[in-house]
């Protein structure tokens, strides 16, 4: 899990981190809203999260509120053959 970070500036997202508990790695891909990351991944709101499968393929770019049936029902998906 990791977050990405529109925020040009760096004291105001640790602050936002520490301030909110957030623990995890926080990725600044820089652009703000209209660079290249945000246009690419359809960023359009914060929070946006996506989920992956194990084997690291993009399972949703919808997962904000749904992963209470979305992840239950990506674990019960087979494994793809190693």
């Amino acid at each position: 899990y990791f977050g990405v970070c529109l925020d040009d500036d760096i004291d105001a997202m640790r602050d936002h981190c520490d301030e909110h508990g957030v623990t995890w790695p926080q990725w600044r891909p820089g652009g703000g809203w209209s660079g290249p990351t945000a246009c690419a991944w359809g960023i359009d709101g914060l929070p946006t999260q996506f989920l992956l499968a194990a084997d690291g393929t993009l399972y949703s770019t919808d997962a904000r509120g749904n992963l209470d049936w979305m992840v239950p029902a990506l674990l019960a998906e087979p494994l793809p053959p190693a």
